[in-house]
C-alpha cells in the first residue's frame, strides 16, 4: 500500500536525527516518489549521517534531478568524511547519466570529479578513461585503477597510452605512482600489440623509471607467448584471450637489452633483463650478457644469473667465459662455472673434480659432486663410490650429503646403486629420508621459501625476528636452544613432539558448533578460555558453553617433506638456523 508511506514523510522534519536518518533509509528503499523533495533537503541536513541515508536513498530513486544535488554535497564535503563520499558516488552511479559524469570531469571540485570518476567504474563504462589526464595525481591513479582493477578493457588501450609520456609526480605520492606504473604496464601487456611489445622495452630502458615497473615491463616481454591466467597486478583470474607471437617480444627486447645490461640500473631490474632472455631464448643478448659478466661491476647475484643463462646458450667463446668464472672471488660463481666445465668437456671434467673436492669450498664441491651425475665414466663413478664409502663411514662432510644421494641416484653403475641401497636400508627411520636436508642449504633461498612461498606458508604461523604470525612458536634463535635434527623434525614429523604451550585444543560447544586453535594459557580464567586459530585469530569461549574438549593435533600441517623438495628443506633449515 502506497499511501502507507506518506505517514513517514512528515519524519524527514523530526526534531530527532536518527528519526530523520531511518526515515530516509525506508522512504528510499521502498522508492517513494514522493519523498524526493524532502530527500533533496536532507543533503544539507545538520547531521552528516541524515545526509549520507538522503544521499543512499536518492540514488535509489534513479531521477536524473538528483545529479546537481548530489554534486552540491560533495563539493560541500570536499572529502572530509569518507562515508559521505562514498554514499555519493554510489547514488551517482545510479541516478547519473554518462553525459553528466563525464561533464564533471571539468568541475573545479576535486571530491566531485572523484566520485564522478568512481560512479563511471561502478557502471564500468570507458569513459572513466577522461580522468587520465586529470590535474590532480590521485584521480589519475583512480582512474587506472578502475580501468585495470574492473577490468574495464575498451578503456585499456587508453591506459597503455599512458606508458610513452607517463607525467612525473610529487614526493608525497611516490607510492601512488608506482601503482600507476604498475597498471600501465599491465595495459600494454593486456593489449598485446607490437606497439604494446616495444613502448615496454623503450619504458624499461628510460632513465628516471622506478625499478619495480621496469621490471615489471622486462617480466611483461619475458612471458608474452605464456603471459599465464592471473593478473600480475591485483592477482584475480582473467586469462588472455588469444595467441601471442614470441617473435613480436624478441623483437622489442633485442633493440634495448644492451643498453639494459650495461646502463647502472637497479639490480632488480637487470634480473628480469636476464630472466626475459632466458625465457625468450634471446641469441643477440649473448655478446651483452658476456660483457656484463666479465666486467664484473655487478652484484653476485647479476653475474650469477647471466653466467647460468650464457651457460644454456650455444656460445663460440663460453669456455673462456667459464674461465673466468672458475677463478671469480665469488664462491657461487666458481660453483657454476666448475658446473659449466664439466658439460663442456666431460672427458677431462674428473681430473678437475678430484681436485675442487680436495680444496674447493663447500658450494663449490657441492656443484662438482652434482657434475659427476651427468658424467657415465669409470672415473666418476670410482669418485662417487669413494664418496659412498665416506658417507657411510660418516666423513664426509654434511654439507654434501643431499648431493651425493641425488648424484648417484642418477648413475647407472650396479657398483653404486648397491651402495645407495645399503645406506638407505640403514637409515630407514621416519626421519631417514631427509637427514641430508639439515645442513648446506642457502639461507637467502630459505628465506623466501620462508616469507613467500604460498604452500609453505612459513610465516602464517612462524616468526622470525618479530616478522610473522604467532600461532606457532617463534623461530628466531631456536637452534640455540635446540638441535637441527629437533626443527627438521617438526617440520616434516609435526606431531612427533608438539612444542609447549602450542598444543591444538579442539572443542565442541553445546549448540553444536566446534573451534580449534592453540590454548593461550596464560589468557585463560575459570570462566573463559581463550583461542588462537589461524583462520580466526583469537576467538573467547565461555567454558559453561562447552560441552567437549579434547588434545588436537599440531597446528602444523602434516606433508610438508612431500610439498618441499629436500632442498627447500635444507634451504629452509638453514635460515631458520641463522636467524638471530
Amino acid at each position: 500500500d502506497r499511501e502507507t508511506l506518506k505517514v513517514l514523510l512528515p519524519l524527514l522534519k523530526d526534531p530527532d536525527a536518527e528519526i530523520r536518518a531511518q526515515a530516509a533509509k525506508v522512504l528510499g528503499e521502498e522508492h517513494s516518489a514522493d519523498a524526493f523533495a524532502g530527500l533533496v533537503g536532507l543533503l544539507k541536513d545538520s547531521s552528516l549521517r541524515v545526509r549520507f541515508f538522503a544521499a543512499q536513498s536518492l540514488g535509489k530513486l534513479k531521477r536524473g534531478e538528483s545529479v546537481e544535488p548530489l554534486f552540491a554535497l560533495l563539493r560541500e564535503n570536499n572529502d572530509a568524511d569518507i562515508y559521505l563520499r562514498h554514499a555519493g558516488a554510489v547514488a551517482l552511479g545510479r541516478c547519473a547519466s554518462v553525459s553528466q559524469l563525464v561533464a564533471a570531469a571539468k568541475d573545479g571540485s576535486a571530491a566531485v570529479r572523484l566520485s564522478a570518476l568512481l560512479a563511471l567504474r561502478k557502471m564500468e563504462r570507458p569513459e572513466v578513461s577522461e580522468f587520465l589526464s586529470d590535474r590532480d595525481e590521485l584521480l589519475v591513479v583512480e582512474a587506472a585503477r578502475a580501468i585495470n582493477d574492473v577490468p574495464i578493457n575498451d578503456a585499456m588501450p587508453k591506459l597503455a597510452a599512458l606508458i610513452s609520456g607517463t607525467r612525473a609526480f610529487s614526493k608525497d605520492h611516490e607510492a601512488q605512482y608506482q601503482a600507476l606504473q604498475l597498471r600501465v604496464v599491465n595495459a600494454n601487456s593486456r593489449v598485446g600489440s607490437p606497439e604494446s611489445a616495444q613502448a615496454l622495452a623503450a619504458f624499461a630502458a628510460r632513465e628516471g623509471v622506478p625499478a619495480a615497473a621496469a621490471a615489471e615491463a622486462l617480466s611483461a616481454l619475458g612471458l608474452w607467448s605464456q603471459p599465464g591466467t592471473r593478473d600480475r597486478v591485483v592477482g584475480v583470474y582473467r586469462p588472455f584471450v588469444g595467441q601471442r607471437d614470441r617473435a613480436v617480444a624478441v623483437q622489442a627486447l633485442k633493440g634495448v637489452v644492451g643498453k639494459i645490461l650495461s646502463a647502472p640500473m637497479a639490480d632488480e631490474v637487470k634480473l628480469a633483463a636476464v630472466e626475459a632472455i632466458q625465457r625468450l631464448e634471446l641469441a643477440e643478448a649473448a655478446e651483452p650478457l658476456r660483457q656484463l659478466f666479465a666486467a664484473q661491476k655487478d652484484p653476485e647475484s647479476v653475474r650469477l644469473a647471466a653466467l647460468k643463462v650464457l651457460g644454456q646458450m650455444t656460445l663460440a667463446g663460453l669456455a673462456d667465459t667459464v674461465k673466468i668464472a672458475q677463478s671469480d672471488e665469488s664462491q657461487l660463481i666458481r660453483k657454476e662455472g666448475n658446473r659449466l666445465a664439466a658439460k663442456l668437456n666431460p672427458e677431462t671434467a674428473v681430473v678437475q673434480i678430484r681436485s675442487i673436492l680436495e680444496t674447493g669450498s663447500i658450494p663449490e664441491k657441492q656443484g662438482a659432486i652434482t657434475s659427476l651425475a651427468t658424467i657415465s665414466s669409470a672415473d666418476a663413478v670410482s669418485v662417487l663410490s669413494g664418496l659412498m664409502d665416506k658417507l657411510t663411514a660418516e666423513e664426509l662432510p654434511r654439507e654434501l650429503d643431499l648431493e651425493l644421494l641425488e648424484a648417484v641416484a642418477k648413475q647407472s653403475a650396479p657398483e653404486l646403486k648397491e651402495k645407495i641401497k645399503k645406506y638407505e636400508s640403514n637409515n630407514s627411520g621416519p626421519m631417514g629420508g631427509f637427514q641430508q636436508s639439515l645442513y648446506g642449504g642457502n639461507a637467502d633461498l630459505g628465506k623466501k621459501i620462508f616469507f613467500e612461498r604460498p604452500e609453505a606458508s612459513c610465516v602464517r604461523c612462524h616468526k622470525i625476528n618479530d616478522e610473522g604470525g604467532d600461532v606457532g612458536p617463534p623461530l628466531s634463535g631456536v637452534p640455540v636452544k635446540r638441535t637441527r635434527e629437533y626443527l627438521l623434525e617438526g617440520i616434516v614429523l609435526p606431531n612427533a613432539e608438539i612444542a609447549a604451550g602450542f598444543e591444538t585444543i579442539l572443542v565442541v560447544m553445546k549448540n553444536g558448533q566446534s573451534y580449534a586453535g592453540i590454548n593461550k594459557e596464560k589468557e585463560e580464567t575459570e570462566t573463559e578460555l581463550v583461542l588462537n586459530s589461524p583462520e580466526d585469530g583469537l576467538i573467547r569461549i565461555a567454558k559453561k558453553d562447552i560441552q567437549s574438549r579434547d588434545r588436537g593435533s599440531s597446528g602444523m600441517p602434516e606433508g610438508m617433506g612431500e610439498i618441499l623438495s629436500k632442498r627447500d628443506l635444507r634451504d629452509l633449515m638453514e635460515f631458520i638456523a641463522t636467524a638471530k
